[in-house]
This record gives C-alpha cells, sequence and structure tokens, in this order.
C-alpha cells in the first residue's frame, strides 16, 4: 500500500502538531523516517513498497514467513497502550 504522502510531509514539515508537549520536554516514539523511506522506495523502484520489500529483501534472502499489516485505527488512538507478541493486549491509558 503506498503511503499517503499528502498526510505525512505536513507532520515533517511541522505545520501540524502531532507530539502533543514541547520539543525536548518528553520522548515520543515516531515512524516518519519508515515513512519517508517506504516512499523514497517506492518512488526509486516505481513499485509499491510491500512488493519492492518482497522482490528486493525478503525474497532474495529466502525469507517466507515475513508479512506487512495495514496500520490499524489503533495506533492512531494516543490514549490506547499496545503490548506483546502476536495478539496485542491493549488497555485505555492517560
Amino acid at each position: 500500500m503506498p503511503i499517503d504522502a499528502p498526510a505525512t510531509f505536513p507532520r515533517v514539515r511541522g505545520e501540524r502538531p502531532w507530539a502533543g508537549f514541547a520539543p525536548g520536554s518528553r520522548y515520543s516514539h515516531s515512524n516518519t523516517g519508515y515513512e519517508l523511506v517506504g516512499m523514497l522506495v517506492e518512488k526509486i523502484t516505481g513499485k509499491p513498497y510491500p512488493v519492492a520489500l518482497r522482490e528486493l529483501v525478503t525474497g532474495p534472502l529466502g525469507i517466507s514467513t515475513a508479512a506487512l499489516k495495514k496500520q490499524s485505527r489503533l495506533s492512531y488512538r494516543p490514549k490506547l497502550v499496545t503490548a506483546g507478541i502476536g495478539k496485542a493486549a491493549y488497555r485505555g491509558g492517560a
């Protein structure tokens, strides 16, 4: 699935805050770098990221059990916490 560039780049340029706190005051993980790499892979190869990953990385390495998941709506809900391997357990958080 191609990355939604119009939705991604405003966050990268800082046009709309998404962290909810002042820079340097706390730490928050962000996948922006991975999103940008995915966009570069799509641009360079001319293929959707999952196809390029399979053809260029997992296929040649003989990895047949790797899979990409579509991002769930859960990832956009900052007050939920996910944990676990395989099945994710989640609960409401502050």
